[in-house]
């Protein structure tokens, strides 16, 4: 046997036992791979973002809790300036949620008939079951409509 027969290989400079290499190729766990990265990437982005807000909210909470005797001029105009901002701001959101007037008699009606309804449809149920489980005619459920009908 000759050497020229023979096809040695001994591996990649510097790869590890039972690691495979990652190709480019688009197969599928390499897909699956990369949505699952860019879910983690998504998650830490999020996460983030989060710590930013707390942390802003952080910092406007200490504008606001520092009393105004310890602020300087430039700390209480600026401090001023944005309670302003978010007076008006609250003003102008709620001024296009007003309710008008007959709004509010529509909705405190539904309420009354609501409640009317609910009280009447209980009292049918709950004496039906009654008389179901005493099986006799203990609470008389067509009382009241006789008396609407009589009316």
């Amino acid at each position: 046997m000759e050497t020229d027969d023979f096809l040695i290989h001994h591996g990649v400079p510097g790869m590890k036992w039972g690691v495979r290499k990652r190709s480019n190729s688009g197969n599928r766990k390499n897909r699956l791979s990369r949505k699952k990265f860019s879910v983690v990437a998504k998650r830490k982005k999020a996460k983030q973002k989060k710590q930013r807000e707390k942390d802003r909210a952080k910092r406007n909470k200490k504008m606001t809790t520092k009393s105004a005797s310890k602020m300087t001029d430039a700390e209480l105009a600026k401090a001023i300036k944005r309670l302003e901002m978010e007076k008006r701001y609250k003003d102008l959101s709620s001024e296009g949620r007003a309710k008008s007037k007959g709004k509010e008699v529509v909705k405190d009606i539904m309420w009354s008939t609501g409640s009317r309804l609910g009280k009447e449809v209980l009292y049918q149920v709950g004496g039906r079951g009654i008389n179901a489980v005493a099986k006799t005619d203990l609470i008389n459920v067509n009382d009241k409509k006789k008396k609407k009908d009589q009316s």
